[in-house]
């Protein structure tokens, strides 16, 4: 009798969360090719500690962040399912987003400065940036007046509202700049995501 090998548990987005995410990152993402995972990218990843790299979302069992369906989920889980869905964007958009997690450090703390675009902060500023303004789209007053978010998140965000895939060719110039592309792409795959992740203990409301 052959013995059957144990899966992992996935899912793909729901159609809800996909109409939600849409709000936000438009037509930025692939969402079909998003993988929401309940288990761990790795066997070292700490239990409290949400993984999302190469474009996948990495929830530990019994993790209070995760949902079935975050189109549902509580107001908290919403907020930190968009900070985690930024690194799904930014790994579509050509980011290498482990290999800037390690050289910039977990930096979430941000204050917006004038004349500094989105990829100019770090990738986990950028997460919290999206993230609040998904918070703020969600206040009584931003109902009312539709630009007042939009208006309190520029400079920022002024690329991205206009057109979420410029982040593809701005990561581009930004690797010429630094060194070769290819380079990075092969430090990227050889890079162990020991620090990578985001963890509850670190975040507040």
């Amino acid at each position: 009798m052959r013995s059957s090998a144990k899966k992992e548990k996935w899912r793909l987005l729901t159609s809800g969360e996909v109409q939600l995410l849409k709000e936000i990152f438009q037509d930025g993402i692939d969402y079909s090719k998003v993988h929401v995972h309940r288990g761990k990218w790795w066997p070292l990843q700490p239990d409290e500690a949400v993984m999302t790299p190469l474009g996948n979302i990495y929830y530990p069992p019994n993790h209070p962040w995760y949902s079935e369906d975050f189109s549902e989920a509580s107001f908290s889980q919403q907020y930190w399912f968009i900070h985690e869905m930024t690194h799904v964007y930014q790994y579509q958009q050509g980011v290498s987003v482990i290999n800037r997690r390690l050289s910039e450090g977990g930096i979430y703390d941000y204050r917006k400065e004038p004349d500094k675009s989105l990829n100019e902060y770090t990738v986990e500023q950028q997460g919290m940036i999206i993230a609040d303004y998904f918070r703020c789209t969600r206040q009584e007053y931003s109902r009312v007046n539709k630009d007042y978010c939009k208006t309190g998140y520029e400079p920022a965000l002024s690329k991205f509202f206009k057109d979420p895939n410029y982040l593809r060719d701005e990561e581009k110039n930004r690797f010429l700049l630094q060194g070769n592309p290819q380079q990075q792409s092969e430090l990227l795959d050889r890079t162990l995501a020991s620090s990578f992740g985001d963890n509850i203990e670190e975040k507040h409301e």
